[in-house]
């Protein structure tokens, strides 16, 4: 049982040193920056430059951005011989006439199943 009740006696003195080292280094270091601070070097309370240095230039800032072009096409087909293409009438010039476009084919519209009904589980 000796050997147990130096260990415990052990363990308090090491806390109690690592504690005071502790507090001891706080408080030095305190100590030193209050003395810097009531010499007058403090970094918070620099002198304000006068008008004799030169003014900076600003700074250019540079701007990236992204634009997305996203460009749909619908290819449609050739007009029927059969079909005519009426002239253009206009005042703007026109390089190419463009072909007039070609009729749907006639089918009957069929509407969409309804959706499924919502069940929840537990």
């Amino acid at each position: 049982m000796r050997t147990t009740d130096r260990r415990r006696g052990r363990r308090a003195s090491t806390a109690f040193a690592v504690a005071a080292v502790s507090a001891a280094a706080f408080l030095a270091l305190l100590g030193g920056l209050s003395i810097q601070l009531a010499n007058g070097h403090d970094p918070a309370l620099a002198t304000v430059t006068t008008g004799s240095e030169p003014a900076q230039q600003p700074r250019r800032l540079l701007i990236r951005r992204v634009h997305r072009r996203i460009i749909v096409t619908h290819v449609t087909p050739a007009p029927r011989p059969s079909e005519s293409v009426a002239p253009l009438v206009g005042s703007a010039p026109v390089t190419s006439p463009t072909p007039a476009p070609a009729a749907p084919p006639s089918t009957s519209v069929v509407p969409a199943p309804a959706p499924a009904p919502v069940t929840s589980s537990s």
